[in-house]
């Protein structure tokens, strides 16, 4: 999910700073006083919530789901191996697959 911090500015955009993160991912909620995952405080605030940033700035944040896919696969950390198969005892021409 796409995490929009409002009221943070990216220096290179000028825009609001954004996280990408997964739904499960626990931050800090300062109404329970312990850490949460970020689907649980957005569904519970509806779909809007605060978070506290790493110097004590408490931000509004608002969230919008993204897909994996062809489109967004360079958002997200990937990795490749080599795959190799035989068949009869012979080898068969190696393949790369990539996945996250």
């Amino acid at each position: 999910m796409k995490l929009t911090l409002h009221g943070t500015v990216d220096e290179d955009t000028g825009s609001n700073r954004v996280l990408v993160t997964t739904p499960g991912h626990h931050f800090f909620d300062i109404r329970t006083n312990s850490h949460m995952h970020i689907s649980e405080m957005l569904k519970r605030d509806g779909g809007e919530t605060r978070l506290t940033l790493e110097k004590g700035e408490i931000v509004r944040v608002t969230a919008e789901s993204i897909l994996y896919s062809a489109e967004t696969a360079d958002m997200f950390e990937q990795a490749e191996m080599l795959v190799t198969h035989t068949e009869h005892g012979l080898a068969l021409k190696p393949e790369m697959r990539k996945g996250w």
